[in-house]
C-alpha cells in the first residue's frame, strides 16, 4: 500500500496549496478551463490538481499481443448463430482477438480467465445478445499477478425490447485498458451495464470513451458503470458518456484506490451523474440535468462520497467542471459534499441552476463521531461561478461543518427569495472576493460565524 500514501500525500501537497499557499511555479490552469471569462478569470497562482499525480496512459495493445482474426477460426459474421464457442476457443495468452465488421450474436456469458495478457478489439464488429438474454455478456476475471486485458473499438446493441445484459465484467490484478466501447439502446431489464475492479492496490485501469448514451428505465434501478467494491487500485476515465440511468451514471466510490475523470459528458442520471470518493478528482466533465423521469430520483451532478465514513481521508477534487441543472425530478445539489466524506475541493468551475430551492453546493453534516474535530479545512470553494434563475433556498448550503474558504466567488441567482451562501451552526469559515447578485441575503447565517473580506 505504500505507492498509495505516496499518490495521496502528493495530493494532500496540492490540496494545501488550495488553502491559501502560494505554490512558486504553478502551473496556469486558465487555458485548462473553457468556463473563464473575463469577467470571472481564473487567477494564475491556482495548481494544476493533477499536476503531481502519476500518469496511467492508455497502452496499445497491438505493440503487445499477437493479433488473431476470428475469421481464421469460422466466427458466425451474421448474427445467425452464437459466437461465445468462437471466442473462448480462441483465447490464448498473449492473443488479441479482433473480431472483423459484421453483426456477433451471444446467447451465454464469454468467460475469459486465469490469464496474464488478453485482448478482444472489434473493426465496424456489432454484439447483439440473443432475444431475451439477460446475462453477462463478456466476463474477464483473472487472479494472476500483474494480469492484463485489453476490450477495444466494439459496439453492444442492447435495444431490443427484454434483451440486456452487462456488457463487460472485468476484474484483473493490474491493468486493465477500455478504448472506444458503445452501448446502445434503453434497457428495461438486466445489470449494471459495466462494471471494473482492478485488484491489487498498485493495479490502474484507463478506460477511454466509454459511451453509455441511453440508459435505462427508472424501474430498473440499472447503473451505467460501477467500479466494484473488491476494487483497490486507480481507475482513469477519458471523454466518456453515460446518460439517463436511474441508479448513477457513473458509480465509481470503492472503498479502496481513487477515480480520475477527464472530460466527459454524464447527463440525466439519477442518484448522482458522477459519484467518486476521497482522493479522486474530477476534471473538465459536463454533467447536464434537463429530462426529468417519474422514477428518477435525486438528479444530483457530482456526488462526493465515501465507501465508508472514515475519520482520515484525502479530498475529492472538482475542477474546471461544467454543470448544468435546467429540469429535475429531485436532487440534493448540483455538487454534493456527502455526509460520508470529510473533505472536498472545487475549484474553477461554473454551475447554471434553474431549479427552485436547489443548492448549486451542498455540504451536508458529516456522520457523527467518525470524523476527527478538523482544524484544517472541510471544503475549499475556489474560482467559481453559480448562475441561473433559481428562486428559495440558497445557491451554497454549509451545514453542520467547521472550517470551509470561499474564495473568489461570484453567485448571480435572480429568482425570488434567493440566498447566496448560508452557513448552519458551525464556525472558522472565511469568504473572501466574494461577487454576488441576489434577492435574498448575500451571507445568510444561522449560528454560524464568518470572516468576511471583499
Amino acid at each position: 500500500m505504500s505507492h498509495k500514501f505516496t499518490r495521496r500525500a502528493a495530493l494532500k501537497a496540492v490540496a494545501g496549496g488550495a488553502l491559501g499557499t502560494a505554490l512558486a511555479g504553478c502551473a496556469t490552469i486558465r487555458s485548462q478551463n473553457p468556463f473563464a471569462t473575463d469577467e470571472y478569470p481564473t487567477p494564475q497562482t491556482v495548481a494544476d490538481p493533477l499536476s503531481n499525480r502519476p500518469q496511467f496512459r492508455y497502452k496499445e495493445s497491438t505493440t503487445e499481443l499477437t493479433r488473431v482474426d476470428l475469421r481464421g477460426h469460422g466466427i458466425d459474421q451474421t448474427g445467425e448463430t452464437s459466437v461465445a464457442d468462437v471466442i473462448e476457443s480462441a483465447a490464448r495468452e498473449d492473443r488479441l482477438l479482433e473480431l472483423p465488421p459484421g453483426e456477433y450474436m451471444l446467447d451465454r456469458t464469454v468467460v475469459l480467465e486465469d490469464f496474464q495478457r488478453l485482448g478482444i478489439r472489434g473493426n465496424d464488429a456489432t454484439i447483439r445478445p440473443a432475444t431475451g438474454t439477460n446475462e453477462y455478456l463478456f466476463m474477464a476475471e483473472s487472479p494472476d499477478s500483474n494480469a492484463e486485458f485489453w476490450f477495444e473499438d466494439l459496439t453492444f446493441d442492447l435495444s431490443e425490447s427484454g434483451t440486456g445484459g452487462r456488457a463487460l465484467q472485468a476484474r484483473v490484478d493490474s491493468q486493465l485498458f477500455i478504448k472506444n466501447v458503445n452501448v446502445i439502446g434503453t434497457l428495461d431489464s438486466g445489470p449494471n451495464v459495466v462494471r471494473l475492479d482492478v485488484t491489487d492496490a498498485d493495479g490502474h485501469a484507463s478506460i477511454d470513451q466509454l459511451r453509455l448514451p441511453d440508459g435505462a428505465l427508472p424501474e430498473t434501478n440499472i447503473s451505467g458503470c460501477y467500479v466494484g467494491n473488491t476494487n483497490e487500485g486507480d481507475l482513469h476515465f477519458r471523454e466518456c458518456v453515460i446518460s439517463g440511468f436511474p441508479d448513477n451514471g457513473l458509480y465509481a466510490d470503492p472503498p479502496d484506490g481513487s477515480i480520475t475523470v477527464d472530460g466527459g459528458y454524464f447527463s440525466n442520471n439519477g442518484i448522482s451523474n458522477i459519484r467518486v470518493n476521497g482522493g479522486s478528482l474530477v476534471r473538465g466533465a459536463h454533467v447536464r440535468c434537463d429530462q426529468p423521469r417519474p422514477g428518477t430520483n435525486n438528479m444530483r451532478g457530482i456526488r462526493l462520497t465515501d465507501y465508508d465514513a472514515q475519520s482520515e481521508t484525502e479530498p475529492a477534487v472538482v475542477d474546471g467542471c461544467r454543470v448544468e441543472m435546467y429540469d429535475i425530478t429531485h436532487s440534493d445539489g448540483a455538487i454534493e459534499l456527502s455526509s460520508q466524506l470529510w473533505n472536498a475541493i472545487i475549484r474553477n468551475t461554473h454551475i447554471t441552476v434553474d431549479v427552485d430551492d436547489l443548492n448549486a453546493i451542498r455540504v451536508k453534516p458529516p456522520r457523527g463521531a467518525l470524523f476527527p474535530t478538523a482544524t484544517t479545512e472541510s471544503l475549499v470553494c475556489e474560482n467559481v461561478v453559480i448562475d441561473g434563475s433559481a428562486a428559495g433556498g440558497a445557491a451554497v448550503l454549509v451545514a453542520d461543518r467547521d472550517n470551509t474558504t470561499f474564495d473568489n466567488i461570484s453567485i448571480s441567482q435572480s429568482g425570488a427569495d434567493r440566498h447566496g451562501i448560508e452557513f448552519r451552526r458551525s464556525a472558522g469559515h472565511s469568504v473572501a472576493a466574494y461577487q454576488h447578485s441576489v434577492t435574498g441575503e448575500s451571507l445568510l447565517l444561522d449560528q454560524a460565524e464568518v470572516s468576511h473580506s471583499s
